[in-house]
Parts: C-alpha cells; structure tokens; sequence
C-alpha cells in the first residue's frame, strides 16, 4: 500500500525599497511528496507518476516486475527527485521478469534523478539511460545476475555520478558499465565513475564480451577512479578516445583476472596510480592501439602491473611520433616476458624512469632494472604490491613526471616512488589493502552524500 507524505516549504523575500518605506512579504509555496511502497505495490506505477522535488523509499523484500520500470521525470537543482532503498533495511530486491524489456530504463528528459540503495535482477540491463540525460546520480545499487548489461548509458549525456555501485554476472554483450557509442554516435561527458565493484561480467560462453567498464570513442572529460574490477571476460577497463576534446582520466582503480588485457587505453586519457595484478597470460597488463581512431595524448604515469606467467606488461603499438606521449614512473614486473613493448617504436616520447623486470623493446632508454617481484614488493603473491623497505621503487621517480598524489590519496612527496604507492619511510601499507571489496579510502567514505548540483571534473 502506497504511504504518501506532504511536505510544505515556504521562502521569504523582504526587499526594501529606498524610495518607499515598508517592507514587501513573498512567500513562494511548493508542494513535494514522499511516498513509501511495499512489497505488493508495483514499482512501476510508482515511478511513473514521479514529480520534481519527490522521494520515494522503496521498503525491503521481493518486487516482481513484469512490467516497464520507466524513468521520465525531470527534476530540479533545487527539487531533485529521489528513489531510494529504505534507511536501516535491507536492499529491496527488483526482479524484472519480461524478456521484451530492460528492468529498468531511465528516457526522455530526465535529470536532478538520484536512484540509490536498490537490488536489481532480471532480464535484459539492469539500468539502461537512453535520453536528453544529465545530473543523474545511481548509488550503492547492487545489480546482478542480468541477462544484459549491467548499467548501460547509451545516448548523449553528461554530469553523471556512478558511485558505489556492485555489478556483477552480466550476460551478452555483458559489459559491467557500457558508456556511449561506437564512432562518437553519442557521447557521455562530464561524468563520474568510482569506487564501483564490478566482477564477473560475461562468465558464459555465450556471452560475446564483457569488459568491466567501457568508454566509447568522443566521450569526454570523464573521471574513471578507485573502482575494483576482477574475473572479467574482456578487459577491465577498456577507453577509447575523445575526438580532440578534453582527456579522461582514470586514477586509482585496482584490476586482476581480466580476459584479454587488463587495461586497454587507446589515447587522450590521464592514466594514473592504478594496480594491475596478476595478468591474464593470454594478453597484455596495458595495452595502447589505434581503435576507431589513432593513438595520441597519453600520459600513463606511476601505474604498478605485476604479470602472470607467461604475461606482457605493457604494449604500446603506434606511438611513435604522436604528440603528448608520456610513459614515466611506472613499476613494469612481467618476469620472463616482455615488461615494456613500443612496437613501431617510440620516436617522440618521453620515456622515463620506468623500474622494469623482463625484457624491454624499443624504448631507447628511461628504464631502471628491478630485480625481481618477490624482492621489491612485500607480498604481492598476496596482492600486496607495496614496495619493500630497499626496493628501487623508492625515491626512483621523476618528480617532474609525478602526480600530486598516490593510489591512496596521500600526497607523494619528493624523491617520490615509482608506482601506484608513495611509500616514503612507512615500511608497510597504511591504507586499504586490496581485496575482493570496494575501495574504501576513509572513515567517511560509505557516507551518502546529497544528489550532485553542479558536478566539475578537474
């Protein structure tokens, strides 16, 4: 049964007007409602009658929805709307059970849109945006066990923030986040991804892909970061280019047990302070190619990638003489392989002070040799890729090359490391430790914040 709160919500203006003495009273009235459904309700016709400055709190248990869970509502900065899971319960289930449909699709003009603290499964995508789309938020959702993709934004959108998300068992083309189009079709912008788990994406072989995130050709000035992805078919993270437009970034994200490589960059990105564990022998740790467009302006600065056997580190094909190439800092340790392949060379690019252990093809110098990952890390058969207390990492970087900071948001400070971790004089790790959970960077960190009002990447 639907639970329907009003709320009112009165402003005053008082103006004084110099040429007249008096004060002038405005009241400005606005009416928002808060509905509560249970199981039994349909969810669906909840959604659909949606208004600005709304909430809807979805109680725990079971929802089957055999009908269209359609998002069409276009809030405010000042009257967002809001559906959320209820506080202190646990995630309410939403199983869509029609084939014909996704179970849940975000269209039209939608924006000020905060979808948090919900469990979804069933057929077709979890949550599919197709629209004119901005300042939408979905948060701590857990979607599972699809029989498409799990968060899928597939027209032109932007000041998007995907935070805290669990994604896992897609199926199809069974990308965990499938963003923008192939060939700049439509471009996703001015967006956040972080600090999503997303494992587990196209786990049968009927499935023809299943990358973890995915960023298509001319989606632009987007921030990829602190997200852990595992277990996947095709790469973890996998970036294509911008068209000319301002770089992606991606920081800080952990990945291992990816098909095919773990991370595959094609240009115009900031890749940074990201951990590459244990590659896949039958690809690449970081690979860069031409893909729908060429290579150009990429600086992949301080990563740490530690190889499987029989694994290559890092490939980069056609970089020679692009502009903007940068590879420095970076912790390359793919014993008995290959640790850094330019193929075509590396004509033009700054290469620089790189600690490698395994062969290294092209680059005419900015190498240092490590000396083995058992020796310069503290345990990273256990995931633990912090530098040992004499490792060459330490105080190896070039500090004209160093990012401000390190995997765990502490500030690097000078000799700097090579590598995701600034160790300094701390013989082990401080921070979060690399696990089968999301990243956790703070006491504050799991915190729900207010929908975003205007979000700005920097």
């Amino acid at each position: 049964m639907f639970k329907r709160n009003h709320t009112f919500t009165a402003s005053v203006f008082i103006c004084r007007l110099c040429s007249v003495i008096g004060l002038l009273l405005l009241v400005q009235q606005s009416w928002a409602d808060t509905a509560e459904i249970y199981p039994g309700d349909s969810i669906a016709v909840a959604v659909s009658s949606l208004s600005p400055g709304d909430t809807l709190i979805v109680h725990q248990g079971t929802y089957n929805e055999d009908g269209r869970i359609t998002f069409n509502v276009a809030g405010t900065q000042a009257l967002p709307v809001l559906v959320t899971g209820a506080a202190n319960e646990a995630k309410p289930l939403i199983n869509g059970t029609n084939p014909n449909h996704n179970v849940m699709v975000v269209e039209g003009n939608v924006s000020y849109l905060t979808i948090r603290g919900l469990e979804i499964t069933g057929t077709g995508d979890g949550i599919n945006l197709n629209g004119n789309i901005h300042h939408v938020t979905l948060e701590d959702n857990h979607v599972h066990d699809v029989t498409g993709v799990g968060l899928n934004f597939r027209s032109s959108m932007n000041n998007l923030l995907v935070r805290r998300n669990h994604i896992h068992d897609t199926h199809d083309t069974a990308e965990g986040m499938y963003i923008g189009c192939n060939n700049s079709a439509c471009r996703v912008t001015d967006s956040i991804f972080e600090k999503n788990l997303v494992h587990d994406t196209g786990s049968s072989a009927d499935d023809s892909q299943g990358d973890g995130i995915e960023l298509k050709q001319g989606s632009y000035n987007n921030i990829i970061r602190d997200n852990v992805i595992f277990n996947t078919r095709w790469p973890c993270i996998l970036l294509y280019g911008t068209d000319g437009n301002p770089q992606n970034i991606v920081e800080g994200n952990v990945v291992w047990n990816c098909g095919d490589s773990a991370m595959q960059i094609q240009g115009e990105a900031i890749v940074r302070n990201n951990i590459l564990i244990n590659t896949s022998g039958a690809g690449e740790g970081f690979v860069s190619m031409n893909h729908q467009s060429s290579v150009t302006n990429l600086q992949v600065v301080n990563n740490t990638i530690i190889g499987a056997s029989g694994a290559q580190c890092m490939v980069l094909r056609s970089w020679s003489d692009k502009p903007n190439m940068v590879v420095a800092n970076n912790a390359l340790y793919c014993e008995g392989n290959s640790a850094l392949d330019f193929v075509n060379g590396s004509s033009g690019v700054t290469v620089a002070n790189n600690v490698v252990v395994g062969s290294v093809s092209g680059a005419g110098g900015g190498t240092i040799q490590g000396r083995g990952t058992a020796q310069d890390f503290i345990g990273a058969s256990a995931f633990n890729v912090w530098p040992s207390a004499d490792s060459p990492l330490r105080g190896a970087a070039n500090s004209t090359l160093t990012p401000t900071d390190d995997f765990n948001k502490s500030s690097r400070i000078s000799p700097s490391d090579v590598g995701a971790y600034e160790a300094d004089s701390s013989a082990s790790n401080p921070g979060w430790a690399v696990q089968e959970a999301f990243k956790q960077l703070g006491p504050g960190d799991f915190t729900a914040p207010a929908p975003p009002t205007n979000l700005t990447v920097d």
